[in-house]
């Protein structure tokens, strides 16, 4: 019987200084963090190519 193997992972991508927002028609500069950004991974491996 094969075995699977899981892995997760999380970390916060929240900028700590102010950065710029692309995507409008004039430029823009965060002044504040309203909400932390997270970033999780998930891999599973059955162990087969």
């Amino acid at each position: 019987m094969a075995q699977i193997r899981i892995g997760w992972a999380e970390t916060s991508i929240t900028p700590h200084r102010p950065v710029y927002n692309g995507g409008q028609i004039y430029p823009r500069i965060s002044k504040y963090v309203h909400d932390p950004l997270m970033a999780e991974a998930l891999a599973l491996d059955n162990g087969e190519s």
